[in-house]
């Protein structure tokens, strides 16, 4: 299964995430939010998102400063 690439646009931030399973599964089975470690990126949870994508729908976030997820801003000090 190829997942989905979802853009999820923020108002000050752009997150990019897998999604695998669709809308294809009922409320029976709740979403599944997969979050990847530090030095890693969504695709690193691919292998766990294959086998709950048989009853979820699963969502692997990038998150921030990570693939095509948007950076981080450095703060401004005045």
């Amino acid at each position: 299964m190829t997942p989905t690439r979802l853009q999820l646009q923020l108002p000050n931030l752009r997150l990019s995430a897998l999604e695998y399973g669709g809308d294809r599964h009922g409320a029976d089975h709740p979403p599944v939010l997969l979050l990847h470690g530090q030095a890693d990126l969504a695709w690193a949870m691919h292998p766990v998102a294959l086998e709950l994508a048989a009853r979820h729908r699963v969502i692997s976030l990038d998150l921030r400063g990570h693939c095509e997820s948007d950076q981080p801003v450095a703060a401004v000090h005045r």
